[in-house]
């Protein structure tokens, strides 16, 4: 508790405190407030320092869904139709990918709601217990009629 209330600069009543019993005591606490002073303020700039980079690097770390499909023809290059026909065939491969990746984040997202339910079942009062049943036919009706 007292190394808390050093650290926030609190640490005049426990100082006096120990300065009453032994004269030489204000050299700890200096010292503890030059290093965990030092430690919070190099936490401070590393955070400032993140959030920069983060900012910097915005593009880098958005992910790249359709680069690998994209296929950019320069300026030189001629109408080719078997060209086209594969660029048709990747674009159709990629949408096909992102169709299996939707399929799945939905699959995901339904086991998630049906856990969530599982849990929240436990803390329920009866009126509560029948809106969450009520809600859930419902929506295996939507989904039904899907």
């Amino acid at each position: 508790f007292s190394l808390f209330v050093m650290m926030t600069m609190e640490w005049a009543d426990v100082a006096r405190e120990c300065m009453a019993e032994i004269w030489w005591a204000w050299a700890p606490f200096v010292a503890f407030i030059m290093i965990t002073g030092f430690i919070v303020f190099n936490l401070i700039i590393a955070v400032v320092c993140d959030a920069v980079a983060v900012i910097e690097n915005k593009n880098d770390l958005e992910p790249d869904f359709f680069g690998m499909y994209s296929h950019k023809r320069s300026a030189n290059e001629s109408f080719d139709p078997d060209g086209l026909s594969h660029h048709v065939a990747n674009e159709e491969l990629a949408v096909d990918h992102l169709a299996e990746r939707i399929s799945f984040v939905l699959e995901n997202q339904k086991e998630l709601l049906a856990t969530l339910e599982l849990l929240t079942r436990d803390h329920l009062t009866p009126a509560q217990m029948a809106t969450l049943e009520r809600d859930h036919s419902l929506r295996k009706t939507l989904l039904s009629r899907d």
